[in-house]
């Protein structure tokens, strides 16, 4: 009986508190970093709660266990270190909101002993970490987390990058990637600015490289005997124009340059070097088999 009126008492004397004063970053930090059971770690009937969602934390438990807890929590407090830091872009922005991003830097700061989180203050990161003296390394680390990289390109020289065969590898980067990249063309059309995490950055980039390296148009001057040239126009315009026709997939284009100093071929690499072939087998034909 004596035990029971004893649970009874005991029961009758806790003591229920909420702490409203914190930050929701500060919050965050305090539960990524297990705050509720290092702090109930020696106060066996000590119940408490972060409650992120509501901005509070609540307590129960007897009154000295309470007040514990809480001059603890303060104290963990008074250690964090944060800075405001711009960002270079919304793209990267983004990038920090998502669940991946957001995976893959806090590993980073776990394997190299810290704890960090940030909050989005539209062009800029809020970042707290546990203790000052570890904000610059923690900083550094959430930054340089993602990379972002400017593609320049002449818009007159990449057709496809107007054309669903640019969309479509762009989806399958953002597909493949899913989460760690944002990719977009600039408004004047004239640069592909990529952003993703560190890790995947440079196979990225080389991607992206390699697509307008084979998207390009390239262009070459032939150069023949003008009586040649003439002859091609005069008795061979239609196997020119089958031979464009033929390379059509790859924006093959023929022309004859003023005066008939030569012939001007254009496309992308492989049609042009299979037009190159083709005009200069032409024109071995044309010098055995007409006369001048």
């Amino acid at each position: 009986m004596t035990m029971l009126k004893q649970k009874f008492e005991k029961d009758r004397q806790r003591y229920r508190d909420n702490i409203r004063g914190f930050q929701p970053i500060e919050l965050c930090l305090m539960k990524r970093n297990n705050a509720e059971q290092k702090v109930k770690q020696h106060l066996d009937d000590l119940q408490m709660e972060i409650d992120i969602e509501n901005n509070v934390i609540a307590f129960e438990g007897s009154v000295e266990s309470v007040k514990e807890a809480q001059i603890k929590l303060y104290e963990m407090k008074s250690n964090f270190g944060k800075r405001q830091v711009k960002v270079s872009s919304n793209m990267c922005i983004a990038l920090y909101k998502s669940k991946d991003v957001v995976h893959f830097i806090q590993n980073i700061l776990e394997e190299n002993g810290l704890q960090a989180v940030w909050e989005i203050n539209e062009s800029s990161l809020l970042i707290c970490c546990m203790q000052e003296e570890m904000l610059d390394e923690c900083t550094e680390i959430i930054l340089e987390g993602i990379k972002e990289e400017v593609i320049e390109y002449d818009a007159d020289s990449v057709p496809y990058m107007r054309t669903d065969t640019w969309a479509k590898k762009k989806d399958s980067l953002l597909t493949h990637y899913n989460g760690k990249i944002g990719i977009c063309i600039a408004e004047d059309e004239t640069q592909v600015i990529v952003c993703v995490t560190k890790d995947i950055h440079k196979a990225v980039i080389a991607e992206v490289k390699q697509f307008l390296d084979s998207s390009t148009i390239m262009s070459e001057n032939l150069y023949y005997s003008k009586e040649v040239i003439r002859l091609i126009e005069k008795h061979h315009r239609q196997e020119i124009t089958d031979i464009e026709n033929g390379q059509k997939a790859y924006s093959v284009q023929i022309k004859t340059l003023e005066h008939y100093s030569g012939i001007y071929v254009c496309g992308l690499s492989p049609g042009l070097q299979e037009t190159v072939l083709k005009v200069t087998k032409l024109n071995g034909k044309v010098k055995k088999t007409d006369s001048f």
